[in-house]
């Protein structure tokens, strides 16, 4: 098939032409930048997140370079908990590392609303029986 400057006789010739003329050069060689430079410093959905569109960029890299990359990038503790629990392969790592995300928010509430509660005054509630004898005192009521 010709048709001007190009010839095309193969799968493979015209993969090659439809990416040089429609893929901007240097958008693998960002993605990589931009990748190494992705730190995990909010939450771990939105780290995922631009993990994925960043390694969709990138054509040759190896699965193994991608699990490296997923992992190094991500907070002490998260990438701590991912190799704890053994993951070999970056689907897997992500899926873990986001239900850690669900967890993590599921404690922080917890933790917030004790903390409202402490800082509007309320501190734990404790039923208390006003008419039982205080302890260490050696007193007993006289009802």
């Amino acid at each position: 098939m010709e048709k001007g400057i190009c010839t095309i006789e193969t799968w493979e010739d015209f993969k090659r032409e439809i990416k040089r003329q429609f893929y901007p050069e240097d958008v693998a060689y960002l993605a990589r930048k931009n990748m190494r430079r992705l730190k995990h410093t909010d939450s771990i959905r939105d780290y995922v997140k631009e993990f994925s569109l960043l390694m969709l960029e990138i054509p040759n890299i190896t699965e193994e370079e991608l699990l490296f990359n997923f992992m190094d990038n991500l907070q002490g503790w998260a990438e701590q908990e991912l190799r704890r629990r053994g993951v070999q392969d970056l689907a897997t790592a992500m899926a873990v590392a986001e239900s850690l995300t669900d967890y993590k928010r599921g404690d922080s509430s917890k933790v917030e609303s004790l903390e409202d509660s402490h800082a509007m005054g309320g501190g734990d509630e404790v039923p208390m029986d006003h008419n039982a004898p205080k302890k260490g005192s050696g007193k007993t009521s006289n009802v």
